[in-house]
């Protein structure tokens, strides 16, 4: 199964990280990544920050190597 993993990571002053990621329909524009950013209400704390957005293949358990 293939689906799309959107990461960000804000880097704070005091040299915490803080981070999100999120299962999403699609990668978004980089306008959106800055409006998403923006709304996250750390923008005037945070010194920095990154953001990637990719598809990534998710592999099934194999059931009968768990028990």
């Amino acid at each position: 199964m293939t689906l799309y993993i959107f990461i960000v990571a804000f880097i704070m002053p005091n040299g915490d990280f803080l981070s999100g990621v999120s299962v999403v329909d699609s990668c978004p524009t980089i306008e959106q990544v800055i409006d998403f950013v923006k709304k996250q209400g750390i923008q005037n704390e945070a010194k920095f920050w990154t953001a990637q957005c990719s598809s990534m293949d998710f592999a099934p358990f194999f059931q009968e190597e768990l028990t």
